[in-house]
């Protein structure tokens, strides 16, 4: 397809060419030609000079490529040391300990596994013991006989993503340099007829760190980054979270795209709702993997967990007495550790009043008490103070309800449980940012030569070219081929084609000696920018990844090339005679600020806020208030993205226009407030 796409431009510019060659004549062609022939083998040159750099580069990095896999194994494995136990510290896990989950091979999780002797590929070999509890799923899971494979299934809110967290700190913990990094990946947005399991998680390590992009010479000379290095020769453990939470579409063929990839040796972990698993089931089993079931919570764990550490117990002693007689859905409900956890933050603070989950008839209806413990925690955590956040006022809590829900609604029209700030402006939006790099363009041409039409056709071509730039990138997130495509071809490439036409516009206005001083310009722009493009994959990837280190590296990337592009036009506007210092220092600005927001994802991030924020749908200082979120327990951060607390959480504030009690000091000051949800 690009064959012939060059040949046919080819073509047509050398018919174009020789068409305006016959119209100036036999003097002025000798001229045109020879002052064109000049920067064209100038670019040739350059373009060979950039193209040896990269492979005498590439061969570098291959003749050390299993250093450099060791080195990525080991920063990838501090990096999900660092990521996870941050994770796992601001999800309260340990407070005041963590809930015993316990699981099983019950009948149920039998019912959706192979056999015995083909989990351990011998005839006649029998199970291997894998109950446990939360504190020893390490061991279970690396116990001799066990394959190193688990499908663990459950209900909703029985601690899956807890546990399997655990799992990862545990094996990071425990693991020697031979071993393969578990990595614990958000699967919701995998979707298997786009990508196979291996290409989906080296675009996920990738994205989350950048450096693992860097290509290294594959086993048949072939070049492939890292990340595909990595997950290829077996160094990553996939600990697969959500396969419930994948499109019902995708499902059954994601078990089938597993097992492809699943050889003798490959070791895996995946969590599911028990019912979307045994649907997935019916089209075929995980080959070689044992299925576990999460087990309810002892009333005596749900008793202790309550009480310990709280204010004045004996406030509990209504629950604890309807717990211990099991009535009516109340010990069922708080059998999960989700809905416990709520219990516990709704009720932690002396005033309140646990007696009011028995009112009204929550007892017996499980919808009814879920959807009140729902209704209660985001004003409870934003009431209360939590670490170094202090306490918000009643109607900073209910704001901050506002704000939740209209992004929890956005989430849901999207079908996605991803928060990411990437994907929060609407797309109605991103042109605006291609307009606005086209308004920059129309005044460059405007102000040096004074031509309005030259000036309106030059803003629309631009205005073209800032909507085809503003266009998401990251419908889920980078893949590799737009890194690849952004680090290496796009900021070179455009800068030696804007070099080549300027030093050729320069010859023409300015004589020869102007244009070899801006064609030197270029060809020195042209590499800067080459080199800017690769700055993104130089990063540190022991580093461990957050969605405001995406935002940095995107900010700084847009801010490198947008200075490299002003620097380069600065030149050129002085060389077109265009010296006033407020004329030359406004152009320079306008086309730093267009390019750098144009040019990423941070300049739609921008626009975004900006469009959230006047609308009344969320704040200005948007991160803050997503991390502000995440320190209080309402997100969870999964990578680069963040995500709320449970998808059940999501759901209610999706669908509720009514933000809940009234909360002062922690405590619940009348009925539920009801304030509509704006967006």
């Amino acid at each position: 397809m690009w064959c012939v796409v060059v040949v046919v431009a080819a073509l047509t510019g050398y018919s174009g060419w020789t068409r305006f060659l016959r119209g100036e004549g036999r003097a002025k062609a000798d001229q045109w030609s020879s002052t064109i022939g000049f920067y064209l083998a100038s670019l040739l040159a350059l373009v060979s000079l950039l193209v040896w750099l990269w492979r005498k580069e590439s061969t570098a990095a291959g003749s050390g490529v299993t250093g450099a896999v060791d080195a990525a194994v080991a920063a990838l494995a501090r990096a999900q040391q660092e990521q996870w136990s941050a994770e796992e510290a601001a999800r309260k896990v340990s407070d005041p300990w963590p809930l015993p989950v316990r699981w099983a091979v019950t009948a149920r999780s039998r019912a959706v596994m192979v056999s015995w002797p083909a989990i351990r590929g011998r005839p006649g070999a029998g199970a291997v013991p894998l109950d446990g509890t939360f504190s020893d799923v390490a061991e279970v899971f690396l116990r001799d006989g066990s394959p190193r494979r688990l499908a663990v299934i459950g209900e909703p809110g029985t601690g899956k993503s807890t546990l399997v967290l655990r799992l990862t700190l545990d094996l990071l913990a425990r693991r020697a340099p031979a071993d393969p990094v578990p990595v614990l990946l958000s699967i919701s947005g995998w979707q298997p007829a786009v990508d196979g399991l291996d290409e989906w998680i080296a675009d996920r390590l990738a994205t989350d760190n950048r450096t693992l992009a860097r290509l290294v010479p594959g086993p048949d000379g072939t070049h492939r980054t890292l990340a595909e290095e990595l997950v290829a020769t077996g160094r990553v453990l996939p600990i697969l979270d959500g396969f419930d939470e994948m499109a019902s579409e995708h499902r059954s063929s994601a078990i089938a795209a597993i097992n492809d990839v699943l050889g003798p040796r490959r070791q895996l972990v995946l969590t599911s709702r028990s019912a979307e698993y045994e649907e997935a089931a019916g089209f075929g089993l995980l080959a070689k993997t044992p299925v576990v079931e999460i087990l309810p919570l002892p009333v005596g764990d749900v008793i202790g967990y309550l009480v310990d550490g709280t204010e004045r117990a004996e406030r509990w002693r209504e629950v604890i007495g309807a717990l211990e007689r099991g009535e009516g859905v109340l010990a069922e409900t708080l059998a999960t550790p989700l809905m416990a956890q709520l219990t516990r933050v709704a009720y932690q603070q002396a005033g309140t009043d646990p007696g009011e989950l028995l009112a009204g008839g929550r007892s017996a209806d499980r919808t009814a008490l879920e959807q009140h413990l729902f209704a209660r925690f985001v004003p409870v955590v934003y009431g209360t103070s939590v670490g170094d956040r202090p306490r918000r006022s009643s109607a900073e809590a209910q704001a901050a309800l506002t704000w939740l829900g209209n992004l929890a609604r956005r989430m849901e029209r999207r079908k996605t449980l991803d928060l990411a700030w990437w994907e929060l402006g609407p797309y109605p939006l991103r042109p605006f940012v291609g307009l606005f790099w086209g308004a920059v363009f129309a005044l460059v041409v405007l102000v040096p030569f004074g031509a309005v039409p030259a000036a309106l056709g030059g803003g629309v071509a631009a205005a073209f070219l800032g909507f085809l730039t503003s266009l998401p990138t990251r419908p889920q997130r980078l893949d590799l081929a737009q890194i690849r495509a952004r680090t290496l071809l796009i900021p070179g490439g455009a800068a030696l084609i804007v070099g080549g036409t300027l030093g050729a516009t320069v010859t023409i206005r300015s004589g020869a000696g102007y244009g070899v001083v801006a064609g030197l310009v270029g060809a020195v722009a042209g590499f800067a920018f080459f080199l800017t493009g690769r700055l993104e994959v130089y990063v540190d990837v022991g580093r461990s990844v957050s969605p405001r280190r995406l935002l940095r590296e995107d900010r700084a990337l847009a801010l490198a090339t947008g200075a490299g592009w002003g620097i380069f036009w600065a030149v050129a506007f002085i060389l077109w005679g265009i010296t006033a210092p407020a004329v030359l220092a406004a152009l320079t600005v306008a086309l730093v600020v267009g390019v750098a927001f144009s040019w990423s994802e941070w300049g739609p991030f921008c626009f975004a806020r900006l469009y959230l924020a006047c609308t009344g749908r969320a704040p200005l200082r948007l991160f803050a208030f997503l991390e502000e979120a995440h320190d209080r327990g309402v997100l969870r951060q999964a990578g680069g993205v963040y995500q709320f607390r449970h998808s059940t959480l999501q759901s209610h504030l999706a669908s509720t226009g009514v933000p809940g009690p009234e909360v002062r000091d922690g405590v619940t000051a009348g009925d539920p407030v009801t304030d509509p949800v704006g967006g």
